[in-house]
């Protein structure tokens, strides 16, 4: 393990090294370093990460990474250029975590992760209770058995392109929507039609720990409802602002190496002009 967590943080070190990085994204390189050398249990933080909005992506690569140095076959005569290969697929996505972060959110998402893990292990051991407490019910192979198929087995990346996929699917042709809304060539069916996919969306968003996705959903989804109810008026601004929601939930999902300053300003402007009036 101490050779995989070297060759992970190497790997990171030589994507780093492809950015211009400042102080703090430098020091936030570190603290994700230091983070995966002391891990008692890397293949399960790493699994904690994808849960936590700005690492999901990376924690992604990591554990393919991860997966392919425990499971898969080590050519040491390409070795140096599988870590090149490795290194080159870490930048896009350490470079999208070092634009949303600062040291101190980074810190609180790591203690997220602990946080995330101890409830994790807790639950586990109130499930190896219970089964020990079943051993005089059940023979010795109906347990295990028992024990082996509700053990989780899902696998999380796909569980993540699935929701991706979700997120996407609406937004074109919502955006299109949005022309009529300011045009006020619409049927109110078809307001609540898209409440109800935004509203099912921020549920997903909030189920995989996508907090800031989930807060885009929401306020899309209580400006529809202000708009249905004619307790706002969709004019430019306002069709500006959602639109701007749905371009930071667009550039989150694929992954768009951009600066999303000005749409997360006209979305967090929208949200504090729809709260008073929910």
């Amino acid at each position: 393990m101490h050779f995989i967590k070297q060759y992970i943080t190497q790997c990171l070190s030589a994507a780093a090294n492809s950015l211009r990085l400042s102080t703090q994204q430098i020091e936030i390189v570190a603290l994700l370093k230091e983070e995966i050398l002391s891990s008692p249990d890397l293949e399960e933080d790493i699994r904690m990460m994808k849960k936590i909005t700005e690492l999901s992506t990376l924690a992604i690569k990591l554990g393919e990474i991860l997966n392919y140095l425990e499971n898969g076959t080590i050519d040491f005569f390409k070795v140096s250029e599988i870590f090149k290969d490795h290194s080159r697929n870490l930048i896009r996505d350490l470079s999208i975590l070092l634009e949303s972060t600062n040291p101190s959110s980074f810190k609180a998402s790591l203690d997220n992760i602990k946080n995330l893990s101890s409830d994790l292990k807790e639950v586990k051991k109130q499930n190896f209770s219970k089964n020990i407490a079943l051993q005089s019910e059940f023979e010795s192979d109906r347990l295990k058995e028992k024990f082996i198929l509700e053990d989780e087995f899902e696998d999380d990346e796909l569980l993540l392109q699935q929701y991706e996929a979700n997120i996407l699917s609406p937004i074109k042709q919502f955006d299109e929507f949005l022309n009529r809304i300011y045009s006020d060539d619409y049927e109110s069916e078809e307001i609540s039609y898209y409440i109800n996919i935004f509203s099912n969306n921020l549920n997903s968003s909030k189920k995989f720990g996508f907090d800031l996705i989930a807060n885009m959903h929401s306020t899309i989804k209580g400006s529809l409802e202000l708009i249905k109810y004619k307790k706002l008026n969709p004019d430019k601004e306002v069709i500006d602002c959602i639109r701007a929601c749905l371009i930071v939930i667009a550039a989150i999902i694929k992954r768009k190496n951009i600066d999303i300053t000005n749409f997360l300003n006209k979305a967090d402007s929208l949200s504090r002009k729809i709260s008073s009036r929910l």
